[in-house]
């Protein structure tokens, strides 16, 4: 199928035919790497992740209303997609398309002769460790569940999203939450809703499997493991000076290695005022935590005066 995608960007008018849904991003306030399972080789990891109010939108055209998207690349006989990046693959490896597939396939009957178009309007970095194709996969999940009235509760949800990705089920819920196993055995947790957030991208695309390929070949300071206890006693008494200044990911070092622009990118967050600063997932995001929102504006305008993608917002929002 086709790989490269014929970006679009549809006026209002024919995106207001279309039914909604957000897509929103997470980071991960800490990780931690236990090991390596031997049965299959995964790594068994122990994380905090929390949603955060930034978020791709997706508009499902169902029937003759995807011909409001004309340049949209069709993947099946039932399914087509769109998006305003050019460099998204839509093809059958995209999460969005794939999660759409998987509940087709599951409810024949319902979709035997079903023709639906989504149009991917993307805002979270891809490859940033930002979750983007993964909330977009459960966003899929959850708009097709509603939209076709399919009845299906928040636990079936979660295990159709355990194919998807370890990142998904998380998405399916959202909030906060602590994540071990593989990172599919879900705890919740009390979202942060203190402080600012500051986001910074270096435009760097980092491989997930070649950053934890890059761990296993590193020796690991007892150091760079957080201490999770510590992390989710200051969720619970929202103190954010405490958790800024002890959250931690263990994937760092390695992410450096790979690209020396994240040390570089959490040195000047730290420098412009954050309370904390540390890498989101495998990378290549930077966040900062801070308790004054003006410095975190401040810093974002220079930040993006260097061409980089930053933005600044506050953690409670109604998402969480």
């Amino acid at each position: 199928m086709v790989v490269k995608s014929s970006a679009i960007k549809p006026d209002n008018s024919v995106l207001r035919k279309g039914k909604l849904a957000l897509a929103n991003a997470k980071i991960n306030l800490s990780i931690d790497v236990l090991g390596i399972r031997e049965s299959d080789g995964y790594h068994l990891v122990r994380m905090i992740m929390q949603q955060i109010p930034l978020y791709d939108r997706l508009f499902f055209f169902l029937g003759e209303d995807g011909k409001l998207l004309p340049e949209s690349t069709r993947i099946d006989d039932n399914i087509s997609l769109a998006c305003n990046m050019r460099k998204l693959p839509l093809n059958e490896k995209n999460l969005v398309y794939r999660a759409a597939r998987q509940l087709f396939d599951l409810f024949k009957e319902t979709f035997e002769y079903e023709k639906l178009t989504i149009y991917i309007e993307k805002h979270i970095p891809s490859g940033g460790g930002l979750g983007g194709g993964s909330a977009d996969g459960a966003a899929v999940l959850r708009a097709i569940n509603n939209i076709y009235t399919l009845g299906m509760s928040l636990d079936q949800l979660e295990e159709q999203a355990k194919k998807l990705g370890s990142d998904v089920p998380f998405m399916i819920r959202g909030g906060a939450g602590l994540a071990e196993g593989t990172g599919t055995d879900l705890s919740k947790l009390r979202p942060l809703k203190k402080g600012t957030l500051l986001l910074v991208n270096p435009n760097k695309f980092l491989s997930t499997e070649r950053v934890y390929a890059t761990l296993d070949a590193m020796e690991i300071p007892a150091s760079a493991h957080p201490d999770t206890e510590l992390l989710i006693h200051a969720l619970e008494a929202q103190d954010l000076r405490l958790f800024a200044e002890n959250m931690k990911n263990v994937l760092e070092e390695a992410s450096i290695r790979l690209c020396p622009q994240i040390g570089e990118l959490k040195a000047d967050i730290l420098a412009a005022g954050a309370l904390g600063a540390m890498m989101s997932g495998s990378g290549s995001t930077v966040f900062g935590l801070f308790e004054d929102p003006e410095l975190a504006q401040e810093a974002m305008k220079t930040f993006r005066s260097r061409g980089l993608f930053a933005t600044a917002t506050g953690l409670a929002n109604p998402y969480l």
